[in-house]
């Protein structure tokens, strides 16, 4: 709105506005010398397109030019003709290879050059006095760092993704008031210049992703205003005893190397393939009174390097071990603010297990025990405030114990030695549970009086009783199950009302119902022929009524899980706020997932019940001559290249008119979901 008022003050001679953004009226501003002093603020972007080439000339007449920013622009010429009133020059694709002495920026606050093909940022740097940040993130080539001699405000330094960057400037070490530092992902980088760490003001240092990064020095305790020390993935080995005096250090990250994202071994093959550092840690953490987070995953910590204090550190809210190999633990129960825990993947026993008291936590809310080897757990009970725990492939784990009636998020995926689990008949908040590959599980006591849950999967429990199948299907038929149910089984329930072989039904809502048709339920019964390595395979439903010619698409949030061990029903719930069906409309409803994921039976039914309240999920509007049918019995349809917005359909039709099946289109849509 703002923009079109100052547009409008000029409509016909764009060089006396104030501020210009519209990229046709910047680039007859530029291509015509038409620019005047009135102009304070220019934007283009050329990303995508030919990279135009403008005269630096073009800025002679724009002397109180105050904000810059271009993108993927080239200018060529003296660049003494800028502005030497600009504060902010934003320049992403900085073509040349160090900035021009003739560039002066007396003036200038902040210098963005992102994806900059700078080699070297000055040859001959002016004095940038008010200079206080400099983000030259992304720039490929650049080596190293400027000089900073000529920099004496700077505040912020951010140099993030400059993957030859080997070398920064001792000069740093004279930046008083220099607080963040961002050097992650320069994979050349080995260290910081022994000046860096006499800083008083720095109070953020990122070095995750820089791989060679192998020391912290000595003397990192003198930089008493450090508040986040972030050096994930780094080749530091080990922590330097001078942290405990940083008193204000709040956020602490030095994970290891994060596992490859794939699905064909599990986390445990990759920590013995890939060689992992050694961190060591000070004896003693006391000192670090203020901090908050502490993360140190996959740091192939030995039991003998982990602080005995740890569980001292009472400001401690986020603590984050899985991935090492631990025998034993240092008792957790003094961390009363701790709120997120998770020790994952770390090998713990019973006995590694038992003495940490994390039972009794007040405020943890997040515990992620998923791949352990302990048999049981005490009663979680203790545990008031935990909404989300996880247990996923705890494959000793015989029981699940008692559990905190706030729980809202149970996930226990691939425990397959689980048989018993607690009462559920108290759980009023329980939102998803995952108990999927759990074969040896009968009965969940209790769960038929929980409140309708979003989601639910046990798909490969095949050995849960029928009634608890039953209860569980036809409870929830009418909850408000956003993500489904995911069961095992090879048959639609028995009280669907519409029923179909494939993955297809169409039907005629009856003319008694009207405008009372409350939700449909969908149910459909599927099967895994294969192990798919693509993450990216959702649930698609597509929704067709044939007499009001209107289309809806719908994909729930969650993903059908690699499981072969039988048929899958899913079922979920769908809102007909937007879908707007009534008693006699002729429907039809599709449901396709991938062809790793074939779908053998489709049902439907319908939900009156007023006194159910609708959480629908988010539809998409199609045309309905995308999917208009001209043989029923072949389920053919006339239908447009791709998809288009509604004013592009008429003209479309007559560009993109051909008949393909039905089965054809919602493949096609499977696979770009999929890619």
């Amino acid at each position: 709105m703002g923009r079109e008022i100052v547009r409008a003050k000029s409509p016909d001679d764009p060089g006396k506005c104030s501020r210009l953004w519209h990229p046709e009226d910047v680039t007859n501003v530029l291509t015509d010398n038409s620019g005047t002093e009135e102009i304070q603020g220019l934007a283009l972007s050329l990303l995508g397109s030919d990279n135009a080439c403008f005269s630096t000339k073009a800025f002679i007449n724009i002397k109180r030019l105050r904000l810059l920013q271009l993108k993927y622009v080239q200018l060529s010429g003296d660049y003494r003709y800028l502005s030497n009133k600009l504060r902010w020059l934003c320049w992403h694709g900085f073509p040349l290879k160090f900035l021009p002495n003739d560039f002066n920026l007396p003036n200038v606050v902040a210098i963005d050059l992102r994806y900059s093909k700078l080699v070297q940022v000055w040859k001959h740097s002016a004095l940038l006095k008010k200079l206080k940040i400099l983000n030259l993130s992304h720039s490929h080539y650049l080596t190293r760092s400027p000089d900073f001699s000529k920099l004496p405000n700077l505040e912020k330094l951010i140099l993030k993704g400059c993957k030859s960057l080997s070398e920064v400037d001792q000069s740093i070490g004279h930046l008083g008031g220099l607080a963040l530092v961002n050097l992650e992902d320069c994979k050349m980088l080995k260290e910081l210049p022994v000046t860096f760490y006499k800083l008083k003001a720095i109070e953020t240092l990122i070095l995750s992703g820089c791989s060679r990064f192998e020391n912290l020095s000595d003397d990192l305790g003198m930089m008493v205003s450090l508040r986040t020390l972030k050096a994930d993935n780094t080749a530091i080995r080990e922590i330097p005893s001078s942290i405990i005096q940083l008193k204000n250090l709040e956020i602490l990250h030095l994970c290891g190397l994060k596992q490859p994202p794939s699905n064909l071994f599990p986390t445990r093959f990759w920590s013995l393939l890939l060689p992992r550092r050694y961190v060591k840690f000070p004896p003693s953490l006391l000192g670090l009174y203020a901090l908050k987070e502490l993360y140190v995953r996959d740091c192939n910590l030995p039991d003998s390097s982990i602080p005995k204090d740890l569980g001292s550190l009472s400001s401690l809210e986020e603590l984050a071990m899985g991935g090492n190999c631990l025998l034993s633990l240092p008792c957790l129960g003094g961390l009363l603010k701790l709120q997120y825990l998770a020790l994952d993947n770390c090998n713990l026993s019973d006995e590694a297990i038992a003495p940490t008291n994390l039972w009794s936590l007040p405020c943890l809310d997040y515990l992620d025990l998923s791949g352990n080897s302990f048999c049981s757990l005490p009663s979680l009970r203790g545990l008031p405030e935990l909404a989300d725990l996880i247990l996923d492939n705890c494959t000793n784990l015989h029981a699940i114990p008692e559990l905190p009636t706030n729980l809202a998020v149970l996930k226990a995926d691939g425990c397959t030695a689980l048989e018993r689990m607690p009462s559920f008949s108290e759980m009023s908040r329980m939102q998803q549970l995952n108990l999927s590959d759990c074969p040896k599980l009968i009965d969940i006591p209790g769960l038929g009086k929980s409140s309708p849950m979003l989601l639910i999967q046990m798909g490969g429990c095949t050995n849960i009783s029928e009634t608890l199948k039953e209860n569980i299907l036809q409870r929830w038929s009418y909850g408000s199950n956003y993500g489904g149910i995911y069961l095992p089984g090879n048959d639609i329930p028995r009280w669907f009302m519409y029923v179909n072989e494939g993955g297809r039904v169409s039907f005629q809502v009856p003319p008694n119902i009207g405008g009372n048709l409350k939700a449909l339920t969908v149910c459909i019964v599927y099967s895994c022929i294969s192990i798919s390595r693509n993450y990216l395979h959702y649930i698609n439903v597509y929704i067709i009524n044939h007499t009001k010619l209107t289309c809806f698409w719908v994909q729930p949030p969650t993903r059908p899980k690699d499981i072969i061990s039988g048929g899958v029903i899913w079922q979920v719930r769908l809102s007909n706020r937007k879908l707007k069906i009534e008693g006699g409309d002729n429907v039809e409803v599709c449901v396709a997932i991938h062809d790793h994921f074939p779908v053998n039976k489709i049902g439907v039914d319908l939900v009156l019940d007023n006194s159910i309240s609708v959480e629908g999920l988010d539809f998409e509007s199609f045309p309905y001559s995308f999917f208009r049918r001209e043989n029923d019995d072949e389920g053919e349809i006339t239908s447009n290249k791709g998809f288009a917005d509604d004013d592009d359909v008429a003209s479309q039709q007559n560009n993109f008119n051909y008949r393909c099946g039905l089965w054809s289109l919602i493949a096609a849509i499977c696979c770009w979901n999929s890619n």
